[in-house]
């Protein structure tokens, strides 16, 4: 997926969000919804392939948080069942609690963090989709919006980005 290295001129459709438990609060326009652990399904717009970013909060000794991500090619540490798709590919159908919006193309994605003793940290991630925004926030308990407001980052320095 490479965004992190901002190397990726591929398409990538969002599928779905998965967590086990996953809470969901609407405030006006605005949906958030938190969760411990949170697992994030994309798909290749032309090979099909799917991709997972697993995201789990943290916190550092002097109690900031951060976000730990892991890219993986499964939806560890999920209880999932493979299936054969029409087209001759494959798909995972996720056994836990899922929020998906319109299967939108991902047109930008950002990582914002802090320097931690010479260290980047990650703190968010936003994903720009064609009508709407999705960001994570750490927390011990991860926060996700999912807003049609283009997001103001203003705490934390740009660490990467699509848009570079």
């Amino acid at each position: 997926m490479k965004w992190k290295s901002n190397d990726s001129n591929e398409e990538w459709l969002l599928l779905g969000l998965f967590s086990n438990p996953l809470h969901i609060k609407q405030l006006s326009k605005e949906l958030s919804l938190y969760s411990s652990e949170l697992l994030i399904k994309f798909r290749n717009y032309k090979s099909h392939q799917l991709h997972y970013w697993r995201i789990v909060g943290a916190e550092n000794d002097d109690g900031e948080d951060f976000l730990e991500l892991f890219e993986q090619q499964d939806p560890y540490p999920f209880e999932y069942e493979l299936t054969e798709e029409p087209n001759g590919g494959q798909d995972h159908i996720i056994a836990c609690s899922s929020f998906t919006t319109e299967h939108d193309l991902i047109k930008s994605v950002q990582g914002y963090g802090f320097d931690n003793s010479g260290k980047k940290v990650l703190s968010s991630i936003v994903l720009g989709l064609q009508h709407s925004y999705v960001i994570v926030h750490a927390a011990p308990v991860l926060q996700i919006q999912v807003t049609d407001q283009e997001p103001e980052m203003l705490d934390d320095d740009l660490l990467f980005s699509s848009l570079d």
